[in-house]
């Protein structure tokens, strides 16, 4: 039996810190929640990828003290717990999800990604004016789904997950982040698929990855007979963070790839991570300069 402690706060770096730490091994693994104090969208995401591994691997999992831990009803209204079946029973009353956040949901064979996406880009705040940058935004977010379901090679049984949040930032201003996660072959490998490419690391994968039609999926159609997935996703996603001064991670086996406005970084984080993870953080305030600026180029009219 080994046991994982959860860091305070949620994130990418502290949860893989702590599974270092731990050295995990055996059959049995038990997930203390107690310490945990703050749980962002993109840590939920890879630790419910990391539970489904185990779950597939046969491991038992054991959630201790999970009732007791600060966020406990947040997990619960953003359906971490409901995904595993697990601490179901709830005290106390869903509100809409629009303009607020979009409880995790998980992304296999089956689930519309349409609807997914759809949930995603409206965590953003409510406001006819970001219509625009909304729109743009669940189309890439369907084809970045897409990638998961075309590409990560998640055998049946295995699951991705999703999930967005809006926090307040300062009096006048919100901040947007949203994950997609899963625990599949990498985008290395889906890319090695392309005899066209060459595809030496994840370094080059990822900076591959985020160009227009790099990841695109020829012969799978939509329901229209269109093709689903023409490998704009990841492309679009680094364009509108770039555009409205947000950020975009993009993580994939040894390497991590940054967007933070005009810069892109590219490194090798201490940890691996089996599969992909995409976070995107835009600003309420970011985005509005950006609509700004296309209204004072003349190249949107709003009514």
């Amino acid at each position: 039996m080994s046991t994982l402690m959860l860091p305070h706060t949620l994130n990418v770096v502290d949860l893989m810190s702590a599974l270092q730490r731990e050295e995990l091994s055996g059959d049995e693994i038990v997930i203390d929640f107690l310490p945990l104090t703050f749980a962002p969208p993109q840590g939920m995401a890879s630790l419910a990828c990391l539970m489904d591994s185990w779950l597939y691997e046969g491991k038992r999992l054991t959630l201790k003290d999970a009732p007791w831990c600060k966020p406990f009803e947040y997990l619960q209204r953003m359906n971490f717990f409901q995904l595993f079946n697990v601490f179901t029973n709830e005290r106390f009353t869903r509100h809409a999800q629009k303009g607020r956040f979009a409880a995790m949901d998980e992304v296999c064979e089956g689930r519309e990604a349409k609807k997914i996406a759809t949930n995603l880009a409206n965590s953003i705040i409510r406001d006819p004016v970001l219509e625009i940058v909304k729109s743009d935004l669940n189309n890439c977010l369907y084809e970045s789904i897409n990638n998961i379901l075309d590409h990560a090679g998640l055998k049946t049984g295995r699951r991705g997950f999703a999930a967005a949040q809006s926090y307040r930032k300062g009096r006048a201003d919100r901040k947007f982040v949203i994950a997609i996660v899963d625990s599949g072959r990498g985008i290395a490998n889906a890319l090695r698929d392309n005899s066209r490419l060459s595809v030496p690391d994840d370094r080059t994968a990822l900076d591959l990855a985020c160009q227009p039609g790099v990841t695109g999926a020829e012969g799978i159609k939509n329901e229209f007979g269109d093709p689903r997935n023409v490998g704009q996703g990841l492309y679009q996603i680094d364009q509108i963070a770039e555009f409205t001064q947000g950020s975009f991670v993009l993580c994939s086996g040894k390497s991590r790839r940054e967007r933070t406005a005009g810069q892109v970084e590219i490194s090798e984080p201490f940890w691996y991570w089996q599969g992909t993870m995409v976070v995107v953080t835009l600003t309420y305030s970011g985005i509005r300069r950006y609509i700004d600026t296309l209204k004072g180029a003349g190249k949107i009219r709003l009514a």
